[in-house]
């Protein structure tokens, strides 16, 4: 499961329905959040409650934490929750992301049947991985070959 390999639900937890659930509609509204955002448009109201309800549902508590470097403001979620808990981490980072210098980075992946958005390393880059760019210069190449346009 992504939300277990990229740490943020412990391996032992799983989804149930309703949890599976709100994390679709969390993702349909981060895409709808980041389109708004692309365009100047002004975002659906029930993506930006659905952003808010992620936030609110496990409201970071703030810690100090003190590494090597030194001290350091440390955000740590309820972990009464952990879906509510990743879910929340999820929401902050997107909207940091909207509200943050990386958000002019902002990118829809420009390949057909690609619903994905991503920071740009470069202004000419289109797609958001090298497979969505191969599969995309595959048609291509497919298309001509048999004389159709992609």
């Amino acid at each position: 499961m992504w939300l277990v390999r990229h740490g943020l639900l412990p391996d032992r937890v799983s989804l149930n329905g309703r949890q599976s659930g709100r994390l679709r509609t969390l993702r349909e509204a981060l895409r709808a959040l980041f389109g708004a955002y692309a365009t100047g448009a002004r975002p659906p109201a029930d993506a930006l409650d659905a952003l808010n309800a992620a936030l609110a549902a496990a409201p970071a508590t703030p810690r100090l934490a003190w590494s090597a470097d030194g001290p350091r403001r440390d955000d740590v979620p309820d972990t009464g929750n952990p879906a509510a808990a990743a879910f929340s981490l999820l929401a902050e980072d997107a909207a940091d992301l909207l509200t943050g210098a990386d958000a002019a980075r902002l990118a829809e992946c420009a390949a057909q049947g690609c619903a994905r958005w991503f920071l740009r390393s470069h202004g000419a880059r289109r797609r958001c991985t090298t497979q969505c760019g191969n599969r995309v210069r595959a048609a291509r190449a497919y298309a001509a070959r048999k004389g159709t346009s992609p």
